[in-house]
């Protein structure tokens, strides 16, 4: 799989300068990366700032682009919340063999701290997401779109 090419969108915290840098998208990467794939990375929360490369009306442009230079495999997303769905939309037109997946860590317990807004945030895509990783048990939730044929696969707490 060493052509096997990841486009890995999500927080990574470069407006922290490296203050989070053991966050979970990087352990990730790191992971991907030493697994022989090809990581690329766009840092959904840091494109806002005046001293990145992009702002927030370029930043849909810019996955395209990415998308369409790298023709990733996978593309992983981490708590994504500013992608426009018709991003998703002409991704899915001219690259119908791409899969996207997103990994979440918060909880997704209807008793948990702030489920709404959570929950919301997990759903946010659902109808571009073909797997998702969770740390919630899925057989805990209450999650609109378990009747669909989702798969869902966490990590148990040792």
């Amino acid at each position: 799989m060493k052509n096997f090419k990841i486009l890995h969108i999500t927080d990574f915290h470069l407006r922290h300068n490296s203050r989070l840098y053991y966050s979970t998208a990087r352990k990730l990467n790191n992971g991907f990366i030493r697994n022989n794939f090809y990581v690329n990375v766009i840092s959904e929360r840091d494109f806002d700032k005046k001293f990145f490369l992009f702002d927030s009306k370029n930043f849909n442009k810019r996955i395209i682009e990415v998308v369409e230079n790298l023709n990733p495999a996978l593309i992983i997303l981490g708590h994504c919340t500013r992608i426009d769905f018709r991003t998703f939309e002409y991704i899915k037109k001219i690259h119908p063999n791409i899969k996207i997946s997103q990994w979440y860590i918060d909880s997704l317990i209807p008793t948990g701290p702030d489920y709404n807004s959570h929950l919301k945030t997990f759903e946010k895509y659902d109808d571009f997401i073909e797997c998702s990783f969770l740390t919630s048990d899925p057989l805990s939730l209450k999650i609109n779109n378990m009747n669909k044929k989702k798969n869902f696969l966490y990590s148990k707490s040792k």
